[in-house]
């Protein structure tokens, strides 16, 4: 817990300091956390990180994924909209989001969710599980 807080402080660190790389990742490969746990530090420590005494959250846009995430009534392949081998954060200059005006991010995520909901849930499982899980040798839950 304390190495991957001390990461997400260095990676915040360098982002402030450093705002022409527009995306970094934090990819926590040697974290065995469970989806819930995972989630739950990351709100804490986005919180934590995103107060009044700073303007972090005008600067860095987060997002987490992880290898269990799951939608909880999405039976459609775009529950694996926020999927990844390791549970692993972005970090977004959030000024290059906004760059890219909203018309952009919206068609951007509107193709990407036409391009998940126009494959079969059984077919991105098949695809997740072969070419990007890369945990134990058992199957993550889908």
């Amino acid at each position: 817990l304390n190495k991957v807080s001390t990461l997400f402080y260095q990676q915040i660190t360098r982002k402030v300091s450093d705002p022409s790389t527009a995306i970094s990742f934090l990819i926590c490969e040697d974290l065995t956390w469970n989806f819930a746990d995972f989630f739950d530090w990351f709100c804490y420590i986005e919180e934590l990180y995103w107060d009044d005494q700073n303007d972090l959250q005008n600067k860095i846009t987060l997002a987490a994924f992880h290898p269990d995430w799951n939608y909880e009534d999405d039976e459609t392949a775009l529950k694996f909209e926020k999927k990844s081998p390791y549970p692993t954060i972005t970090f977004v200059w959030t000024a290059v989001v906004e760059a890219a005006t909203e018309a952009t991010t919206v068609k951007i995520a509107k193709q990407n969710e036409e391009t998940l909901l126009n494959q079969r849930v059984d077919d991105m499982n098949a695809l997740y599980n072969s070419e990007v899980y890369l945990g134990d040798d058992e199957t993550p839950s889908s």
